[in-house]
């Protein structure tokens, strides 16, 4: 891919080291955890370099139109990292939030909702939401969805699947 740039950082809302836990027992599908999300007593550490997304977007001269989210429980430093881009480049937003129901996971619908962001939920699994987040004026070439919340809002067809609660026609 031509677009998708690898780098050996972590995205937080600033710019430090960022000490992440994870199960010691992992080998290859290690999850890192700021927050020691899902991590059990057989845990070790380490210190990662994290940069904000505004910062790292600066500094590299773009501006996404998408950006998945899947940072085990940390989305909301995440997204107040990215306070500009979401201002400026809107882009459409996909995010694993993690312990749905809690005051905490609410915050994350609300941060986004004061940039002008609505929320369709795809799927769950367990205490874990799978949102797609679009801001206003993003609805053309979008199917009508009637998502299980209030703020319904069209959703992309390569979005609509077998495992989401959408049913579109």
């Amino acid at each position: 891919l031509t677009n998708v740039q690898l780098e050996p950082l972590a995205v937080n809302d600033g710019e430090s080291t960022l000490r992440l836990a994870l199960r010691s027992d992992e080998e290859f599908t290690m999850t890192a955890s700021a927050g020691g999300y899902a991590v059990d007593a057989q845990r070790r550490e380490i210190d990662v370099a994290s940069q904000s997304l505004d910062g790292n977007l600066a500094r590299s001269g773009t501006a996404p139109d998408f950006l998945q989210i899947d940072v085990e429980g940390a989305q909301l430093d995440v997204l107040h990292g990215a306070e500009a881009t979401l201002r400026k480049a809107r882009p459409k937003l996909l995010i694993e939030i993690h312990g749905w129901g809690s005051p905490e996971s609410a915050k994350v619908s609300e941060y986004l909702s004061t940039f002008g962001y609505a929320r369709t939920i795809l799927g769950q699994r367990g205490n874990e939401v799978f949102a797609f987040f679009r801001s206003s004026g993003q609805f053309s070439g979008m199917s009508a969805c009637e998502a299980p919340f209030e703020n319904r809002m069209p959703v992309p067809n390569e979005f609509v699947g077998r495992n989401t609660r959408c049913k579109c026609p």
